[in-house]
Parts: structure tokens; sequence; C-alpha cells
């Protein structure tokens, strides 16, 4: 899930009173509704714990489309179980459901390990096959940067991106703006665009990305105010590089060099 989804969500206490009850009897959909309940923090404060049980609940009860939230949360989250993740995720995968096989790419291609992102690019070339748009965003992720043992291919990267954008994933848009961006010569006018496409689908990293290029006016007309606004919108998602430019832009107008120096995935 995610916070556009999150946005799409209804209910009250008395709601996720009868979602617990349904899953405490054993009703795999009851268990999904609350996990997403508490996952978005809707008609319930937000427990990433809490939503994991219940994904983890949902996805033991047979609903494949759960395993796919359950293996990301116990693979990512604190606490969490990253072999028991992979399983449900494999699970889900076997059953056919397409968020859990990219959610497993995921999970291998952040593993750190070289042959992960081997392994990653191959169930997303897969998938991408077969019309996938967000595994067709993931490859491209994957060969912006040649991750792992993966080598780099910005132009095959520039292809895969520039499909999957054009279908509104805000994945691919962001690795749009940074194929742009690090091309020989540099584009960063088309990089704004691409990131401005991103941000406005809900990429907090290309909100962070695209305040680089209006703090420096690269691409773009020099201005330091909607750069703070779009640094607002990445720190209040969490990105971490959003919450210091902010900072530091409190104390100074220049703060960060002569230019973009921190593209973000």
């Amino acid at each position: 899930m995610d916070s556009s989804e999150c946005g799409k969500l209804r209910g009250d206490e008395t709601t996720v009173a009868l979602f617990k009850k349904g899953c405490d009897g054993g009703d795999a959909t009851g268990c999904h509704e609350l996990f997403a309940r508490y996952l978005c923090g809707v008609g319930v404060p937000q427990d990433s714990e809490h939503a994991r049980e219940a994904a983890t609940r949902a996805c033991d009860l047979g609903l494949v489309q759960a395993c796919a939230n359950a293996g990301m949360l116990l693979g990512n989250q604190p606490g969490g179980n990253k072999a028991l993740g992979r399983k449900m995720l494999e699970k889900g995968c076997t059953g056919g459901d397409i968020a859990a096989c990219n959610n497993l790419g995921t999970m291998e291609m952040m593993s750190g390990e070289g042959q992960g992102p081997v392994r990653a690019a191959a169930m997303f070339q897969k998938l991408c096959d077969t019309g996938n748009v967000m595994s067709c965003a993931n490859l491209a992720q994957i060969l912006a940067v040649g991750l792992g043992d993966v080598p780099m291919d910005q132009p095959r990267a520039r292809t895969l991106a520039e499909g999957a954008c054009a279908k509104d994933n805000f994945v691919a848009c962001n690795v749009m703006g940074i194929v742009l961006y690090q091309a020989t010569p540099s584009d960063p006018g088309g990089a704004a665009k691409a990131w401005t496409k991103a941000c406005d689908l809900g990429a907090p990293a290309s909100c962070d990305n695209l305040g680089q290029l209006y703090q420096h006016g690269a691409g773009v007309e020099l201005d330091v105010a909607h750069a703070t606004n779009l640094y607002r919108k990445g720190c209040n998602a969490g990105v971490a590089h959003s919450c210091t430019a902010l900072g530091q832009l409190g104390a100074t107008a220049n703060v960060l060099g002569t230019g973009v120096t921190n593209t973000t995935f």
C-alpha cells in the first residue's frame, strides 16, 4: 500500500473493532482490512507492529494478496523477520500475486548482495515483459546505477523509465529524472519535468531532488521559496536530506554548494 491508497480508506473505531472481531474469528479479509487501518492510522493510531501481525495472519489464512504486505513489513520494519518475510513473499508470488513478486524482487534488490540485484533484475524483467509497469520501473532503477553485479545501462534504463513514467508510475518518473540529470550532457530541465510529475504523484524523493534544482536554479528559475516547500514535503515523508536542507535554509540561502549533490531514489 502507498499513501494514495491510505487516502482512500474510510473507517472509525467501530469499523476497526468489527474488522478485529472478524480477524480474530479467522476471516482473512477482516485481517487484511485491519492491517490497512493500522498501517495508515485510520480509525486507530498508526501501529506498524499490529499492521504486520494482521497482514501475516491474513496471509496465513490464505489471502495471497496480503502476503506482499506481510512480507515487506516483516522484512523491512524494526523487529521484523526477513527470513519469514521472504517466505511470505514467495507464498504470495507462487500464488500469482504480482505485488508479492515485485516485493520479493525489491527485497532482493535491497539485499546488499552482489547477486541480489541480479536475481531482482531477472524477476523484474520477466514481469515487465508481461506489461507490469511497476516491474519496468524497478528494473530501470537497477540499471540506472548498475546496482550490485548488474552493469549500469542508462540508455535502457531511460527507455524503461520513459514508458513507465508515461503511465504515471512515480518510481519511473524519479528514475527518469536521475537518468536525465546524470546524462552527458546533463539535462536538468528534463529532469525537472520528470521530478515534478513524480513529486505530484506522491514521490517524496522526487520532491527532494526537485527542491535542489529550484534552490540552485538548475534547469529551472531560481526559487528558494518553492525549494523550501518541496523540502518540507520530502521531510514530512521521511526523506532525511530534505530535513537537513530545510534546516540549513533557515540559516543561509546557499547551503548545498553549486548544484544537485544528492539525487535520491
